[in-house]
């Protein structure tokens, strides 16, 4: 099984990624992107990004639609989304605390096929935030303590791929 990452709308720009890529895909954008938010709007792109935890919805059934994030003012996201794909692809330093050793020939190109698709899209293609309530942030925004990362609904998403007793799937 695999993942498939987005932009909607016939037919779609889109690209998959394999589950143990999709699952350090997420970890380092939700390292850099939790390091990197300063406002709401950008901690809810975050942990919208961290919710799509294939420890608890499990492998393979994790796509992300980039025109369903919750988006507000389509550039400002976009530009914060890109700066966050810079930091991960910078090797952020997270990645000693999530003891984080991805394959880089691999994570590389799928973070700038992530940016590609951030290119295309467009605002007529964008819909209603149909995962809002399904992947809305904990009140507060808390962080994990030990990955110093934003949680989403059902905890960390590094701890809960590491986890040897997962919380339950969706």
């Amino acid at each position: 099984m695999s993942n498939l990452i987005t932009v909607g709308g016939p037919p779609g720009e889109s690209f998959k990624m394999a589950n143990t890529l999709t699952t350090v895909f997420v970890e380092v954008l939700t390292l850099a992107g939790s390091a990197g938010a300063s406002t709401d709007h950008e901690r809810d792109l975050v942990v919208w990004l961290a919710s799509h935890d294939q420890a608890v919805a499990g492998r393979g059934a994790v796509d992300l639609e980039l025109d369903a994030m919750p988006w507000v003012d389509l550039d400002e996201d976009r530009t914060f989304l890109r700066s966050t794909v810079d930091a991960a692809a910078d090797r952020h330093e997270g990645w000693d605390r999530a003891d984080l050793h991805p394959d880089l020939g691999s994570l590389l190109p799928a973070l700038a096929a992530f940016v590609s698709l951030l290119d295309v899209l467009q605002a007529s293609m964008l819909r209603a935030s149909i995962h809002v309530a399904r992947r809305a942030a904990p009140p507060g925004y808390p962080m994990c303590p030990q990955h110093l990362v934003l949680l989403h609904q059902w905890g960390c998403v590094i701890c809960n791929a590491s986890s040897v007793d997962p919380p339950p799937r969706i």
